[in-house]
């Protein structure tokens, strides 16, 4: 059950960006998911089809953890490690 946009399409890309028929033109985007992960495999998924559409992209798989994980940063010391890689990136990408 979708629970961050209930009612809505599911097929519709500003909810599911994988949906799109056309990815070429994105932003640079770097996409992030846990070995764990229900979304895992959409997030890769996501990543082959940008790549394919020359789109600046990078994917990180983070082994072990489970989805939200970076949230949990109280109980998984790993997930500061995450979140400092995430925010290196995006500082690297704004400069």
């Amino acid at each position: 059950m979708l629970r961050y946009a209930p009612g809505l399409d599911l097929g519709d890309p500003r909810i599911s960006p994988l949906c799109a028929a056309e990815v070429a033109g994105q932003p640079p985007t770097f996409i992030h998911t846990a070995e764990f992960d229900p979304a895992r495999d959409e997030g890769r998924d996501y990543f082959e089809r940008l790549s394919r559409a020359h789109t600046e992209v990078s994917y990180t798989c983070h082994p072990g953890m489970i989805h939200l994980f970076y949230g949990l940063g109280a109980v998984i010391p790993y997930a500061r490690t995450a979140l400092e890689l995430i925010g290196s990136q995006i500082r690297a990408a704004m400069a």
